[in-house]
């Protein structure tokens, strides 16, 4: 199996985890507003690890991108291109708090 997703046991990153434990935080939507994200990335990656530890543990396949490719790897080893992705250089130019106007037919 590639170990080219990286991923560890334990977090050694700064953050204190333990004050979410204690609940010291009511909800994550004063985070959410503020511009410091640092937070919300280390719950992501630590979500990320987590999920790779336990489909590894599983042996469920693992889906992720590479190289502009989804990429699924199963836990003999085989990896599998599933398809390529595709960008755009156009930006959509919205911003939090912009009104959409929907229309059905």
């Amino acid at each position: 199996m590639s170990n080219e997703i990286p991923f560890k046991e334990n977090d050694e990153s700064d953050y204190n985890w333990s004050e979410i434990n204690r609940g010291s935080f009511s909800d994550l939507s004063a985070i959410e507003d503020g511009t410091d994200t640092s937070i919300l990335e280390k719950i992501g990656a630590r979500a990320a690890i987590n999920a790779i530890n336990e489909n590894r543990a599983l042996q469920l396949p693992l889906t992720y991108e590479k190289d502009g490719w989804v990429i699924r790897e199963y836990a003999d080893g085989h990896v599998e291109k599933i398809e390529e992705i595709i960008t755009s250089e156009i930006t959509s130019g919205f911003k939090k708090g912009a009104v959409l106007h929907v229309k059905f037919y």
